[in-house]
């Protein structure tokens, strides 16, 4: 382990200390749980019972890094799909480790430096590097 430390901080320039407190286990997400609104099946009004849960590692702009726990619910005398939480399918893509806002935030930084310096010339980026183009 002091050799993938020595490592680390030859090549980032880390400071010994800040990559101890990296490696030193786990990192302590805080946990939120998402479950559906409604109390009550929409269908018959049966209370709904948990059937399912999964929890995945979600980052987002607004919260930074969580766990998010997703609780689905289902009617026991109806056989409904499991109701899943409106408020976790606002903020992150099904399945997904990022946040609507992040992801949107990423879409509109600038590209590289060079495609958007050729892009900025009035010219593609694959025009600019060929030396056949006409001007």
């Amino acid at each position: 382990m002091t050799e993938l430390r020595r490592h680390a901080a030859g090549v980032r320039g880390w400071p010994a200390d800040r990559i101890a407190r990296a490696l030193q286990g786990p990192l302590e997400l805080p946990q939120f749980d998402f479950r559906t609104e409604d109390r009550d099946c929409p269908e018959c009004g049966a209370t709904l019972r948990s059937c399912k849960s999964s929890t995945r590692i979600l980052t987002t702009l607004a919260a930074g890094t969580f766990r998010a726990r997703e609780l689905l619910l289902r009617c026991p005398r109806c056989t409904s799909a499991p109701l899943a939480s409106a408020q976790l399918a606002v903020l992150a893509p099904p399945g997904q480790r990022f946040g609507y806002d992040l992801i949107a935030w990423v879409g509109l930084q600038p590209t590289t430096t060079c495609a958007s310096g050729a892009r900025s010339a009035g010219t593609s980026p694959a025009a600019a590097s060929d030396s056949r183009a006409v001007p």
